[in-house]
């Protein structure tokens, strides 16, 4: 059972529910930030098993995005590469911290968030290692695993992920469910608590659903990503002609 498994009164959504939740973010950007808490929130009160991944991406167009919403110039070469690599530095260290955990390594980025985004320091090592010795990381033994080899092919992993599951803005969520495992559902608008109880929701109470069906014959996304293997697979929703599509919900539900 994953770490995230807690209980709640919520009749539509059991423990049945096997839930993969991965979310794609700019570790540097307030939306991200916020987006995270707002999952966790939700997992906190739901009773479905969910497994939950935070990561981080990042490409031309929604760096420029995120420049234009900071009020930066996005036409500035030097401000780019600057903006680049701190987002190459704060991405890596939460790959090294993931050695130690996925909860803890989400604990560590969200410290390591909650200086440059509500205290408003400036990253550098120091800020990085101070925040991993905060959630009880050796910093010695940390700062060894961020120069590996190891971590910076899973960074680039994460980038080749993202890619093929059509990620072209941040955050973007994508949800998996065992009732429908062979399709992963993109949202990167309203990524709230709320959003997420509604959407979770459907999939108890629409497995037969036309206008979902006529959803996903609408978007084509290829689903080339690897899902977490399931203990069990029930019958999937959809037809099976449709099989490795992500269906894309681009409006709050």
């Amino acid at each position: 059972m994953a770490d995230e498994d807690f209980m709640c009164q919520e009749d539509a959504i059991s423990r049945n529910d096997i839930f993969d939740f991965f979310l794609f973010i700019n570790p540097l950007d307030p939306a991200s930030f916020q987006a995270e808490k707002e999952i966790l929130k939700f997992i906190k009160g739901s009773s479905a098993n969910i497994h939950f991944r935070m990561i981080p991406h990042h490409n031309l167009l929604s760096l420029v995005t995120f420049m234009r919403q900071q009020g930066m110039n996005p036409c500035c070469a030097s401000l780019r590469n600057d903006l680049c690599l701190d987002l190459y530095q704060v991405s890596v260290a939460y790959k090294a911290a993931l050695f130690y955990g996925q909860r803890r390594a989400r604990a560590y980025l969200m410290e390591v968030q909650k200086a440059l985004l509500i205290h408003q320091e400036k990253l550098s090592e120091g800020l990085l290692l101070q925040s991993a010795k905060q959630v009880g990381f050796d910093p010695q033994h940390f700062l060894e695993d961020c120069r590996s080899l190891t971590v910076k092919e899973a960074y680039e992993e994460d980038q080749i992920l993202g890619a093929q599951w059509g990620i072209t803005q941040v955050p973007s969520l994508v949800i998996c469910h065992n009732y429908t495992d062979e399709y992963g559902m993109l949202i990167d608008k309203c990524i709230t608590e709320k959003s997420l109880q509604e959407i979770c929701r459907s999939y108890r109470t629409s497995q037969n659903s036309t206008s979902q069906k006529e959803s996903i014959e609408k978007n084509n996304l290829t689903f080339n990503g690897n899902i977490p293997a399931k203990t069990s697979k029930p019958q999937a929703l959809f037809e099976k002609k449709n099989k490795g599509k992500i269906l894309h919900f681009p409006q709050c539900p």
